[in-house]
């Protein structure tokens, strides 16, 4: 697109980056959105979008994944997000898993640990 002398707008990565991450190809979308960065045509719920995208499919591990990343470049997961994959984890018949993201600190980005900050990771509430 770049290479044709077309400019992208927000709405047109919006409509690449959905359906790249319902064909599987999260990492790929996660790079159009860095190369698209410095041009400032970021989308300032692109990452929303794609967990929101990657729970409706049904790929919760691919989505906690994603939020990972989020969270590593320092920014937060937004209340609405979490909403998303609360009810997608209920719908899955992970209900267990559901609760317990609802009453963690995951998403947030940080859990107090005595005087300590632990970064408090997606992947831990999957993987346990």
């Amino acid at each position: 697109m770049i290479d044709k002398g077309i400019t992208p707008t927000a709405a047109s990565f919006r409509a690449l980056s959905i359906g790249l991450c319902l064909s599987g190809k999260v990492a790929r979308a996660c790079k159009i959105l860095d190369e698209l960065a410095p041009m400032g045509i970021v989308l300032d719920t692109a990452f929303e979008d794609m967990i929101n995208v990657l729970c409706k499919a049904g790929r919760i591990v691919e989505a906690c994944k994603l939020a990972d990343g989020v969270i590593d470049r320092g920014r937060e997961i937004p209340g609405r997000v979490r909403t998303i994959m609360i009810n997608a984890l209920r719908k899955a018949g992970k209900a267990d898993l559901a609760m317990k993201l609802m009453h963690s600190k995951i998403g947030i980005g940080y859990d107090r640990i005595r005087s300590v900050k632990k970064r408090v990771k997606f992947r831990n509430l999957v993987e346990s």
